[in-house]
């Protein structure tokens, strides 16, 4: 929207008016607009003298365009974009508020739940059964459609696919949510939530792992505080260690011109392994990527811009947006860098001596503009995209020699 605009984007608007009468009508119409904006926010936060004080300021911020005798594209641009500078820090300001009260709370009933490990029944008839090495990687916002190791029509994971004998690709693995904190805390709680839950108050995978005789590291991409994430924050740092190593951007990554890379969490997982390697101390690492989440063009290296010909694409006749090639572009770059990031990740597991096997699964997919003229996710609007996910496994030669009937098990439940 033009309130949430820059300079440049906001001039492209009223290059359109011409006359000081058309000027002073976007004006008054964008004066609206902030009213509006502000009187729904103060019902929403129950505070009307805050809308009464933030309708003042966005008054006083459009004084200056409404009284210059002559109102050019280039100065009403500049008064409104500073009125969306208030809109912005306003925002910014409630959001942190909000958060901050979100994260306490958060906190303190995780401080609570005790030590729900020490209460565990958990029996290990043979500890020598157990891999010193597990490794866990929860993608983010990546549907398995656009894998070509799924036969996505582009080969966007071409050293997936030369590994394919050496994995387990399953099928047929759904989500059943199109949100992150319900997907992430559903998969690593020991109990079935609810729909819409997001509370584990049964053990998770971490106590498990921890009550079983594993160090259990936590290592991630996605910042340790972002809007309403709070709680996948706090099951990272129930582990032993938690490694965040994303320290430049929002969780989305959108509100800045920094971008922080998944191959990030490639050296903090490679010290485990040596130390692993050199102790025989049994780790369980849990790693959570950016993936493939919107800003697509942010998850990638500009090295990695390998699809630019929209051409190619065969999009469905309802398919109407006129930047839905460029933007399929750069979410299956995002694959592609995802591709060489699992590569790197599941070859480090297949070299290690130790028995090790890692486990790759993204938390929901992404609507592409494969169902619908649309792309994200909502559990609002579901498409099959969004449920479809990627689940793939991957293990240590040493593993497969030793486990050899157990894999065969887990082959035939591949495609059920």
């Amino acid at each position: 929207s033009i309130l949430q605009s820059n300079p440049a984007e906001a001039l492209e608007f009223t290059e359109a008016y011409r006359s000081r009468i058309l000027g002073t009508l976007a004006g008054s119409l964008m004066l609206l607009a902030v009213l509006s904006f502000y009187y729904m926010k103060s019902r929403i936060r129950g505070s009307y003298r805050a809308s009464v004080i933030l309708a003042s300021i966005s008054i006083l911020m459009f004084i200056p365009l409404l009284s210059k005798a002559a109102v050019t594209p280039k100065l009403a641009a500049w008064d409104l974009h500073e009125v969306a500078y208030v809109d912005r820090l306003t925002t910014s300001l409630l959001r942190y508020r909000g958060q901050m009260i979100a994260w306490n709370k958060e906190r303190a009933r995780w401080q609570n739940r005790g030590d729900v490990a020490s209460g565990l029944d958990l029996k290990i008839t043979d500890k020598k059964k157990l891999a010193p090495l597990v490794v866990v990687i929860i993608g983010e916002s990546t549907t398995r459609n656009h894998f070509g190791l799924y036969g996505y029509s582009r080969n966007t994971t071409p050293r997936l696919d030369k590994m394919r004998d050496d994995l387990l690709v399953f099928e047929d693995v759904i989500t059943p949510t199109a949100h992150t904190i319900p997907a992430v805390m559903g998969a690593l709680c020991s109990e079935q939530l609810k729909a819409g839950e997001i509370n584990c108050n049964a053990a998770t995978m971490i106590d498990i792992a921890r009550g079983a005789g594993y160090k259990v590291t936590w290592i991630s991409n996605q910042t340790q505080i972002g809007f309403d994430d709070s709680s996948i924050v706090h099951l990272g740092k129930s582990a032993d260690k938690a490694i965040f190593v994303n320290q430049d951007v929002s969780s989305a990554g959108e509100a800045d011109r920094n971008v922080s890379l998944d191959a990030k969490v490639l050296q903090p997982l490679k010290n485990i392994v040596n130390q692993v390697e050199d102790t025989g101390e049994m780790n369980m690492v849990f790693i959570h990527l950016m993936g493939a989440h919107f800003t697509y063009e942010k998850r990638y290296p500009e090295e990695m811009e390998i699809f630019r010909d929209s051409k190619e694409l065969e999009l469905a006749e309802d398919i109407k947006d006129p930047k839905a090639g460029s933007i399929i572009n750069h979410y299956d770059n995002a694959i592609a860098y995802q591709d060489q990031l699992l590569a790197d990740i599941f070859e480090t597991v297949q070299k290690t001596p130790v028995e090790a096997l890692s486990l790759y699964f993204s938390d929901h997919g992404e609507e592409v503009f494969a169902n619908q003229n649309f792309h994200g996710h909502s559990d609002d609007n579901l498409t099959a995209a969004m449920s479809e996910v990627p689940f793939i496994l991957a293990v240590s030669d040493s593993y497969r020699k030793t486990h050899g009937k157990r894999l065969d098990v887990l082959q035939g439940f591949r495609e059920h």
